[in-house]
């Protein structure tokens, strides 16, 4: 969903950053209905590149994600990077 090469969507989950990242932003609301901010972390990769999925503009993608997410005060983001 996040990726803007591989998410072609035309609803309110494609397009831009703000529609990419609504998804994993209603999963953490959804989460934080059942668990204390500091139990719930995500894990993202911003610029890996696995097959043909990758962002185009991974800082506005991802800053506009962790800028929502520091928001909700979860309790970490943690950024990888594959090696493949």
């Amino acid at each position: 969903f996040l990726r803007s090469f591989t998410n072609r969507r035309t609803d309110q989950y494609g397009g831009s950053a703000e529609n990419r990242a609504r998804l994993p932003l209603e999963i953490i609301d959804i989460a934080l209905k059942h668990w204390k901010p500091y139990q719930i972390g995500m894990k993202l990769s911003p610029t890996s590149r696995v097959q043909d999925m990758f962002d185009e503009f991974p800082v506005e993608t991802y800053g506009y994600l962790l800028k929502e997410l520091s928001k909700r005060n979860i309790g970490f983001v943690e950024l990888a990077e594959s090696r493949h």
